[in-house]
């Protein structure tokens, strides 16, 4: 699939940047439409409580909400003067995670930028997550470490042959086929050893290859470690500048209460990560 237009979702927060650096990295890459979108998601007050409020404090919450916005539009243009692009802005108010989803739906990329690194707890609940969920669109996440560099060279597919690693790998082909290298990545645990067969990923690299992408078939033991561990390892050994993953095989619900691969590379990753469900 080819990136002809990549939307970057911008919040308010400095760690926004990191969306918008990798945004402008893929889009440049690609020769895609760069999207930035910030939606003024204004909290709505009950009528009992709103009329006991003076009408200046109306004013005084926009204009804090305005700033904000005119902040996270000035780091989207930053990053696309970095990277010799003239990106398109668009400001809507609305509620975040809906607002978001509408104008995912006519892109080919999703960006956001990850949970903050010291915001790991199994149960923190972040928009970026969500949105792997409902976009209905691959999501590109940066990690708030993530400052410039290459997304797309050096590649790790981490599969597990189902249905949510092959929706990734269709999604990210139009980057894939751009890369230097690819290494489609089975992590091998007690409970994943039978679901895998004996040559996992070997099928998947004759695929790719019909593609025009030469990818090693690569197989490691999570040894002791849970297996998004070994393999956000194995990439950083690896030299890897992206993961492409399927997102919550199981329930979110139960990645919650027993921890699971989607859960621990969002809250872990250190390099950007293509998530599709």
């Amino acid at each position: 699939m080819d990136l002809k237009s990549v939307l970057v979702a911008m919040d308010a927060s400095e760690t926004a940047t990191a969306g918008a650096r990798g945004a402008a990295a893929v889009a440049a890459v690609h020769g895609s439409h760069l999207i930035g979108l910030h939606v003024v998601d204004i909290p709505v007050m009950p009528g009992y409580v709103s009329a006991e409020l003076p009408s200046d404090v109306f004013e005084i919450q926009r204009k804090h909400y305005m700033e904000a916005a005119a902040g996270a539009q000035q780091r989207f243009q930053k990053a696309c003067e970095a990277m010799g692009l003239e990106g398109e802005w668009r400001c809507v108010e609305g509620r975040a995670q809906p607002v978001i989803e509408t104008h995912a739906r006519y892109v080919d990329l999703l960006c956001t930028s990850g949970p903050r690194s010291e915001g790991t707890g199994m149960g923190d609940s972040t928009l970026s997550e969500d949105l792997v969920l409902s976009a209905g669109k691959p999501v590109l996440i940066c990690p708030d470490t993530y400052e410039a560099g290459a997304i797309g060279e050096y590649v790790t597919i981490a599969w597990d042959g189902s249905r949510e690693a092959a929706r990734a790998v269709s999604d990210a082909m139009g980057i894939l086929c751009k890369a230097k290298k690819v290494s489609v990545v089975a992590v091998r645990s007690g409970a994943t050893d039978e679901a895998l067969g004996a040559l996992p990923g070997t099928d998947l690299s004759h695929h790719l290859a019909r593609h025009g992408v030469q990818a090693e078939a690569q197989s490691i033991h999570a040894e002791g470690s849970s297996v998004g561990d070994a393999l956000l390892t194995w990439a950083k050994g690896q030299g890897s500048d992206l993961i492409v993953m399927g997102a919550y095989g199981h329930s979110r619900f139960r990645e919650v209460l027993l921890g699971g691969v989607t859960r621990r590379v969002l809250s872990h990753a250190r390099l950007p990560v293509l998530m599709s469900h």
